[in-house]
């Protein structure tokens, strides 16, 4: 199985490679020093999630859904 950019990404924005979408869709989580240490590795695989959406567009549902989660 060879992994590619996910096709929606390239009727949605064209030629874009992983760099850039990075730079231009995935929000930078900055979070206070004394968050919990499990609050922050939570949002680390929601980071991790909305980077793989670039190959898997199903992953940034579930990127969301487990970011609501950690809110709640």
């Amino acid at each position: 199985m060879e992994i590619t950019r996910h096709p929606t990404w390239a009727a949605l924005y064209g030629e874009i490679t992983l760099q850039e979408f990075i730079n231009r869709f995935i929000p930078a989580i900055k979070l206070k020093t004394d968050v919990n240490e499990d609050v922050k590795k939570s949002f680390f695989i929601v980071e991790k999630l909305l980077i793989h959406s670039y190959y898997e567009y199903q992953f940034l549902d579930i990127a969301y859904a487990k970011a609501l989660h950690i809110f709640e």
